[in-house]
């Protein structure tokens, strides 16, 4: 009888083990090889509940944007991020004058000259601008919803720091690759374009800092790839965020 009773304990125990592993949070992402590295990065940052109920991050940002000959133009702005559909508002002051912007993950730009005069070439640029911090403000969740999909996963070394690369794949203009670090599971670069050593693509460098629960970026520096190493020297944007909310 006693044999009996423990045989029974025995499978009930199996398939409560069995039931906790069907339960992983993450399963309905369908991560695939990546499901470790984004769910340590997702737990680091915040936790799942956390990334899945954000919906409005508001942050003042001093972003410095450098042109083809490597001279900075330095705005102050506004910046409203709609996290789930996709799209940033900015309010923009420098010294040729201010001007408002709205920029959305399909593409589309919307900027308005309240005074002063920007260049072609300087609108495009803060629309691009605009583009990637949309994008690498929210940093692994972008692997959770939108277009973005998990591909390969590899280990790597960027700058001495030990990563695994993670392929994105679905959205090429904004991203080809995440790198999150081994130590701390945190995403610390992203990459745009073609990620190999001089052939003209970005790296993105994260760092983060907590705010209402969640470890958003702090800094958001972007470079140019180098001809030899993926961290170059020539400097794309820096962005430092501020008065960082998240609603």
């Amino acid at each position: 009888m006693n044999a009996v009773r423990l045989s029974s304990v025995a499978v009930l125990c199996v398939a409560v083990l069995a039931g906790c592993g069907a339960r992983d949070p993450y399963a309905k992402y369908k991560l695939g090889a990546a499901r470790d590295a984004v769910a340590a990065a997702i737990d680091a940052t915040g936790g799942l509940k956390a990334w899945e109920n954000v919906g409005t991050i508001r942050a003042d940002a001093l972003v410095t944007l450098y042109d083809a000959s490597g001279s900075p133009r330095t705005n102050r702005m506004k910046l409203v991020v709609d996290v789930r559909g996709g799209r940033i508002e900015a309010v923009a002051a420098e010294a040729a004058g201010w001007w408002s912007a709205v920029v959305t993950r399909r593409g589309e730009i919307a900027l308005t000259q309240h005074e002063g005069q920007l260049s072609a070439p300087a609108k495009q640029q803060v629309g691009w601008a605009l583009s990637m911090i949309l994008h690498r403000l929210t940093g692994p969740a972008n692997l959770l919803y939108g277009v973005e999909k998990p591909g390969a996963v590899s280990p790597a070394v960027v700058a001495g720091e030990r990563v695994t690369r993670v392929q994105v794949i679905g959205y090429a203009p904004d991203a080809v690759a995440d790198y999150f670090l081994i130590d701390g599971g945190t995403l610390r670069y992203v990459t745009a374009g073609d990620d190999r050593p001089g052939r003209g693509g970005t790296i993105t460098r994260l760092t983060c800092r907590p705010s209402g629960g969640l470890a958003l970026p702090e800094k958001i520096e972007i470079f140019k790839i180098g001809q030899h190493v993926l961290l170059g020297d020539e400097s794309l944007l820096e962005a430092t965020l501020s008065a960082v909310t998240v609603e």
